[in-house]
């Protein structure tokens, strides 16, 4: 088994209930992560961060600039 493609996605969805203290505004929004790797067998899995803030924009530049060094290598 041979992974074909990861794909990462940088997902924003509003808060349901903000932070406590923090001060309400419109477009309140809660970053995510999701990453999807297939398999030449056809296996598919995906996961998903459960954590917020600068690093997810960290993350999604890790794993874009893995996705192009891979694609180079084959």
């Amino acid at each position: 088994m041979k992974i074909q493609q990861v794909k990462t996605n940088l997902i924003r969805l509003p808060l349901e209930e903000p932070l406590v203290g923090a001060p309400v505004f419109p477009g309140m929004l809660r970053e995510f992560i999701t990453v999807q790797v297939l398999t030449d067998d056809g296996i598919e899995g995906i996961g998903i961060t459960t954590f917020g803030g600068k690093i997810v924009h960290a993350l999604k530049a890790v794993s874009t600039a893995e996705q192009k060094q891979a694609s180079v290598a084959e």
